[in-house]
């Protein structure tokens, strides 16, 4: 708890696992109601692509996660020598 409080640990990389569901969940939903309707082929490429989307921006912000991850490491050890 302490780690939470004094932000020595990142929480973000957690919510952004159920952001992502959450966001696939709202795609397809939005791309199902677009099928039965709108357009077969719109509903269907909101499905797709909005899958896609949804997924490189998600591991973009884990990436960015990661990133920090490994410069607060390389950090602690060149101040530890």
């Amino acid at each position: 708890m302490k780690e939470v409080l004094y932000l020595d640990t990142m929480i973000t990389p957690k919510i952004i696992n159920v952001i992502y569901w959450l966001a696939l969940l709202f795609v397809i939903v939005g791309g199902l109601f677009m099928v039965f309707f709108g357009s077969f082929w719109a509903g269907l490429g909101i499905i797709v692509g909005g899958s896609i989307g949804t997924r490189i921006y998600c591991e973009i912000m884990i990436i960015l996660f990661k990133i920090y991850e490994s410069l607060r490491v390389i950090a602690d050890n060149s101040s530890a020598k």
